[in-house]
């Protein structure tokens, strides 16, 4: 559902602005296709009107980032593009949606706010989720690194309920690894390199419990003798294949 404001057009008189609440089913194939056409003109209205902002999206997540030598200067930029088009628009924005990410070399966050319809958002202290990947504001990727692997270690503690003590080679890589490794490209610099000390071990530490589980192995059992037997990969190899 979404809030939008309609004006009522009778014989070339307008009336007053009226809230209305729209929305379609969920799941409707009718979705998509209105979407697509609501949001065709965005993008290049609010960049003309601010040369200075880019839009951003994927589906139905839409952003709009701008450069700047300050927090203020770029929530000055980012208000006024959503200020110009919503006004021209009747457009309501959610706050609890709304977010406003800042990435820059300082590890202060940014104390200005950005103005959204009638909300002020602050800038996000915390790392800020998008398509899966958790960006910090300094983009090191450690706090995704670390959200994932913790993802990955309860994925194989539920799996370890539903299977007992015998995992499925399979299962285990489709998955434990898959949510685990998930967006490594991004940070992954190699082995030993200034960065990513030290992450490839705790993946490891991950897979050799896989290993244990698929095989039955006990903890003594060696971790290459491991390995051969339970059929998975080092995980730097999979890193550097990624």
């Amino acid at each position: 559902m979404s809030d939008c404001q309609v004006k009522l057009v009778l014989d070339g008189k307008t009336g007053e602005a009226s809230p209305v609440n729209t929305g379609i089913p969920q799941g409707s194939q009718a979705a998509p296709i209105l979407f697509v056409i609501y949001l065709s003109g965005i993008f290049d209205v609010v960049e003309s009107a601010v040369p200075s902002v880019h839009g951003l999206s994927f589906v139905d997540d839409i952003g709009w980032w701008v450069a700047g030598t300050n927090n203020k200067e770029v929530a000055a930029k980012l208000s006024a593009a959503t200020l110009e088009w919503a006004a021209g628009n009747g457009v309501a924005f959610d706050h609890g949606k709304t977010e406003a990410p800042l990435f820059q070399w300082k590890k202060r966050t940014g104390t200005a706010r950005v103005t959204v319809g009638s909300n002020s958002i602050p800038f996000n202290k915390e790392a800020t989720r998008w398509l899966g990947i958790w960006l910090d504001s300094q983009l090191t990727l450690k706090d995704h690194h670390a959200i994932r692997l913790r993802d990955g270690k309860k994925a194989m503690a539920r799996l370890h309920q539903l299977t007992g003590q015998m995992g499925l080679l399979p299962v285990m890589m489709a998955f434990i690894q898959s949510v685990a490794m998930f967006g490594s490209e991004l940070w992954w610099k190699g082995d030993h390199v200034w960065g990513t000390t030290g992450q490839a071990d705790e993946l490891q530490r991950l897979v050799n419990q896989e290993a244990r589980a698929t095989t039955g192995c006990f903890r003594t059992t060696n971790l290459e003798a491991l390995s051969m037997k339970s059929g998975l990969r080092a995980a730097t190899a999979q890193l550097e294949n990624r």
